[in-house]
């Protein structure tokens, strides 16, 4: 009996061995051949974006200019803007010049010699890393001396005017970020400043600090009062008396927004602002803050992320009740993301640059796009309306992440080689009726633009380019009279060529005017008639909002608590870093209060007879108010900060375009140059609705700002001047 129960186990174990362990055995091996077939797949893919990038025609022009590049780094010095260098007046051998000092340039004596010809502010003499230099405070630079006693004592015993100085070291007074007086040592002063090190091409700025040696306290203290006097000049006043409030997303990007802010945090402490740093839990935090913030505690509220926390404030302080007062307060974007394509498209893509452009408070209005598909869909959109391939490869290479920038190009030679042609139809208003080479004459945006500052973009631009016009006219006619009048005859008909450009009269949806300096909103409504256009404003005056004056900086940490999704919102339902749901409250944000025509998704009432339709198949679709969608890829190069307007950009399907010349566009729209392809179509449009449709019974892509939002007929209107944003100084 014994042996018969033994033999019964023996059997049983086997049959379990036989039966479970065969099961677990193959799904090992399945799971072993499907990491084999990941790793063989993400090979090809790598191969086939590194020879996307070889046969791509921007190789052969990178792999040219390489060399000369590096050649040039080695063979040319340095060449520094002239808000910090030093440099020698005239060549010496005695003296070794660093990569910090140059000489003396035709340009930076222009410079010294525009500096020094405005009233001094204070000079004295000073010590300074051991040497001694006579210092003199301008109000466009600081200028540090050196001269050369043999010339010195020479000029005064022949009672002849002095000798320009040996050695010169100046600090452009838009770097100057604030003083700190010793505490123990009261002739010692700290001068805290935020100098570009970088070249002409790029602004790359660091936190340098300059300690003076006065001969006197009654020196030091004049000094201090000198540069406060600079400071309070700043459009937002001293930063000693502003409130800022810091939202941080530690996920954004590489992950690298708190390694940025710890620079930041000690430019914003030598400028001793108060600081509130807020790090967001997940998706939808920034959206709650940008609804509930109360508007008379901070004067500018920063944000150390990419554009998709951007998104999320911004449609959370556009659904406020008091939204029309909450746009006014003045937004910073330093950018720790991905794509950084708000920053990049104001300058500032540098985080320094634009912790300073902060400290400065200097600010613009900035369109913002609404976006609608239904009731229940409705967004503010900072940056576009993207579908087909760029939509595509931006949404689908998500799964590509962890290969950083490269994921992009792996995307995009992915679905070249596998291109997609989707049918639809787009109608829009247009904003400028002309041609796209017509388009390129208007001159780009600055931070002195004369459309962006106009109370009239369109007749601003009507004027730009009939002045180009004119002038290509009168040299047409100027040749034309001379030829003519050789041949013993003139004809007036090229007088009136400027007459043939086209420039329609179009109606404006929305216009709204955002003065950093004032507290006065002005709302204008155009309507169109036939061959009238009526304009209607009506100003509206609100108060102001309330700064905190307390000049003791602090940096508060607060630990936020998150609220429901709401539905005008992209992103999903919050979740942590460890998958588990993030506890929220019950608060739900309205959609955005913005106003937006009403009819334009009704497919049973017609669009007004100023509408454009085109309908067929294309490739791509892009609609911004900005000029960059990421830093190296400049969708619209053309597009103003706040003229009103859309850039839309077409491609649509032509037997003609080989997967060669699709790959060609996409890398020139690292330079913007993409606009001159023969098969890319721009327009300026004030609004415009997209019914995009199915390829092969399945839907496409959408993406608004980056997020993909329900596929189906959306429409887009644009918002002059909508919000205040924190832009570079104008020097």
């Amino acid at each position: 009996m014994l042996k018969a129960n033994t033999t019964t186990t023996t059997t049983t174990t086997r049959d379990y061995i036989t039966d479970g362990g065969d099961e677990l055995v193959q799904q090992h091996l399945n799971r072993k051949l499907q990491s084999i077939h990941r790793f063989i797949t993400n090979l090809i893919l790598f191969m086939t974006s590194y020879l996307f990038n070889l046969l791509s025609p921007k190789y052969y022009y990178s792999n040219q200019q390489q060399q000369q590049q590096q050649q040039q780094q080695y063979t040319k010095k340095k060449s520094h803007p002239p808000d910090y260098y030093h440099y020698y007046t005239e060549p010496t051998t005695a003296t070794t010049i660093t990569q910090e000092e140059q000489i003396m340039t035709k340009q930076n004596k222009e410079f010294y010699e525009k500096v020094t010809a405005s009233p001094v502010i204070i000079e004295t003499e000073v010590e300074c890393n051991k040497k001694h230099f006579v210092l003199a405070l301008y109000p466009l630079a600081l200028v540090m001396s050196v001269r050369d006693k043999k010339s010195s004592t020479s000029a005064t015993a022949t009672n002849s005017p002095p000798t320009p100085p040996s050695y010169i070291k100046m600090i452009h007074s838009s770097a100057i970020t604030g003083t700190t007086l010793d505490g123990i040592v009261s002739t010692r002063v700290s001068l805290h400043t935020c100098v570009n090190t970088g070249d002409e091409k790029r602004e790359v700025r660091t936190r340098k600090t300059l300690v003076l040696q006065f001969g006197n306290a009654d020196a030091a203290k004049s000094f201090i009062d000198g540069v406060d006097s600079l400071l309070n000049a700043l459009p937002s006043g001293h930063p000693k008396n502003r409130s800022v409030r810091v939202i941080l997303n530690p996920k954004s990007g590489k992950r690298l927004a708190e390694t940025i802010f710890k620079e930041v945090e000690l430019l914003f402490k030598d400028s001793k602002m108060k600081v509130k740093k807020t790090i967001t839990k997940g998706p939808e935090h920034a959206k709650q803050i940008g609804y509930k913030f109360k508007l008379n505690k901070y004067d500018t509220i920063v944000f150390v992320s990419g554009d998709g926390l951007f998104h999320e404030f911004i449609n959370g302080l556009l659904a406020r009740d008091d939204w029309e007062e909450a746009r006014k307060v003045r937004l910073s974007l330093i950018p720790a993301g991905t794509g950084n394509g708000i920053a990049c498209s104001l300058g500032l893509g540098d985080p320094m640059s634009s912790a300073l452009a902060c400290v400065r408070g200097g600010s613009r209005p900035l369109d913002v796009s609404v976006i609608k598909q239904d009731d229940q869909h409705k967004w503010a959109s900072i940056l576009s309306l993207t579908w087909g391939l760029v939509s595509d490869v931006d949404i689908e290479s998500e799964r590509f992440r962890s290969l950083g920038a490269l994921r992009l190009q792996l995307g995009a030679a992915i679905r070249i080689l596998n291109l997609r042609v989707y049918k639809g139809k787009i109608s829009y208003l247009p904003a400028l009726d002309t041609q796209k080479q017509d388009l390129a004459k208007i001159p780009k945006c600055t931070p002195s633009c004369d459309v962006c500052k106009s109370s009239d973009s369109v007749e601003t631009m009507k004027n730009m380019l009939s002045n180009s016009q004119q002038s290509i006219v009168n040299g047409n006619n100027n040749q034309n009279q001379n030829n003519q009048i050789s041949n013993g005859h003139h004809d007036e008909s090229n007088n009136n060529n400027i007459n043939n450009l086209n420039l329609s009269n179009t109606n404006g949806n929305h216009n709204i005017s955002v003065d950093s300096t004032s507290t006065t909103t002005t709302t204008t409504t155009t309507t169109t008639t036939t061959n009238n256009t009526v304009e209607t404003q009506q100003p509206q005056q609100e108060e102001s909002i309330k700064q905190e004056n307390n000049g003791d900086q602090q940096i508060q940490i607060e630990e936020p608590t998150l609220t429901s999704t709401s539905p005008s919102s992209p992103s999903s339902q919050p979740t942590l870093t460890n998958g588990s749901k993030v506890e929220t409250r019950d608060i739900v944000v309205p959609l955005p209060k913005l106003p937006t025509e009403e009819g334009l998704l009704q497919s049973d009432k017609p669009l007004p007879s100023e509408w454009r339709t085109i309908e067929g198949e294309f490739i791509g679709f892009i609609a911004s108010t900005v000029s960059h969608l990421s830093a190296d890829f400049i969708a619209s190069p053309f597009a103003h900060y706040s003229d009103g307007f859309i850039e839309m950009i077409l491609i649509r399907h032509n037997p003609k375009i080989s997967k060669f010349a699709l790959a060609s566009i996409l890398t020139d729209a690292e330079t913007g140059k993409h606009i001159d392809s023969p098969f890319i179509e721009h327009f300026k449009v004030k609004s415009l609705v997209l019914e995009p449709g199915k390829l092969e019974h399945r839907e496409g892509i959408l993406a608004v700002d980056g997020e993909r939002v329900p596929y189906g007929k959306t429409s887009m209107e644009c918002i002059r001047g909508c919000i205040n944003l924190v832009c570079k100084a104008e020097y």
